[in-house]
């Protein structure tokens, strides 16, 4: 049996980018690894609204949550993993465009090694793991020269970054959800980890892998 990865994506505004990574997510990932791709509207615009609706009637695995009132970035993650039933859950921005195979690659590279809990990719704006893209190059161009290069790298991660970040069940079963307490989200990521360390889980950074991320949306 194939193991999947269920999808979690807060949506808070800025429609056309949870358009694009939506698409991006679909068009880039074999449906044989894709779960549930969880959308949850912390209170949005009608015009956000009616986006998610059209996505769930394209898509079949699209579900569609709403939250009552308006949550904040860290509430709305967990109200997602909270649902997302796979052996693996990837957090993932609206403002996050994934590339050919993100998925699957993440969820290889965490097989390399035991105990691996966390797994992000590179990406041109995340923090300590950023790569800007080189003149010329699409982020598709980006990965493809990861790939090739380093494929089936991995490096212990000094901080994982939240954007584009795959989670284990296991690790989920033990260590439990985000901590609320970072509201509107900076820095949850991290805690997480040291959190996850302490139970005995590596986080890791894939450096085959590269997505691109438009930051701040």
């Amino acid at each position: 049996k194939m193991e999947k990865c269920d999808v979690i994506i807060p949506v808070y505004k800025s429609p056309e980018w949870v358009k694009l990574c939506v698409y991006a997510l679909f068009k880039n990932t074999p449906d044989d690894v894709l779960g549930n791709v969880y959308l949850i509207n912390d209170c949005n615009d009608d015009l956000t609204i009616n986006l998610l609706n059209n996505l769930k009637e394209k898509y079949s695995k699209v579900i569609v949550m709403q939250n009552e009132e308006n949550l904040g970035f860290i509430k709305t993650t967990n109200r997602g993993l909270k649902e997302s039933t796979s052996e693996y859950a990837l957090l993932l921005n609206t403002d996050c465009i994934i590339s050919n195979n993100t998925i699957p690659k993440l969820i290889k590279n965490m097989k390399i090694a035991k105990n691996i809990g966390l797994i992000c990719p590179i990406s041109n704006n995340a923090a300590n793991l950023s790569l800007p893209m080189f003149k010329g190059f699409t982020y598709m161009q980006m990965n493809n020269l990861l790939e090739k290069k380093f494929g089936g790298k991995i490096f212990d991660a000094c901080t994982i970054v939240g954007n584009c970040l795959m989670i284990t069940r296991e690790c989920l079963n033990k260590v439990g959800y985000l901590d609320e307490v970072y509201g509107m989200g900076y820095a949850e990521e991290t805690d997480y980890q040291f959190k996850a360390m302490q139970k005995g889980f590596k986080a890791k950074v894939a450096i085959d892998t590269y997505v691109f991320h438009k930051a701040e949306v």
